[in-house]
């Protein structure tokens, strides 16, 4: 299994609401991640909250951002790590924008 790596929230600029996904239970935002070093740019990424996850175990939290990985292939999504939304609490699955696929 793929290493998923923790990204702290504040590391995200130009944090836009794009739409609700009720079915699947996430929101989609879009964002830029801030780069290091400095003189290369942001990259542009899709934030995708999980409705009420702030109870989510670490476990829990990686079967979940594996399995939207395996059931999203087809749009060949690339997951470059978690974070936590430090206003709702709800975990956040980064998704890199060029691989997001269907929002």
């Amino acid at each position: 299994m793929k290493k998923i790596l923790w990204i702290p929230y504040n590391n995200f600029n130009d944090i836009t609401y794009i739409n609700e996904i009720n079915e699947d239970g996430y929101l989609n935002y879009s964002a830029r991640l801030k780069s290091k070093p400095k003189r290369i740019k942001d990259i542009k990424i899709i934030l995708k909250e999980l409705i009420n996850s702030e109870k989510m175990t670490q476990e829990d939290l990686k079967l979940t951002a594996v399995e939207f990985e395996y059931n999203d292939k087809r749009n060949v999504t690339e997951i470059l790590g978690i974070s936590q939304n430090p206003i709702t609490l709800n975990y956040v699955i980064v998704v890199d924008f060029l691989f997001s696929g269907q929002l």
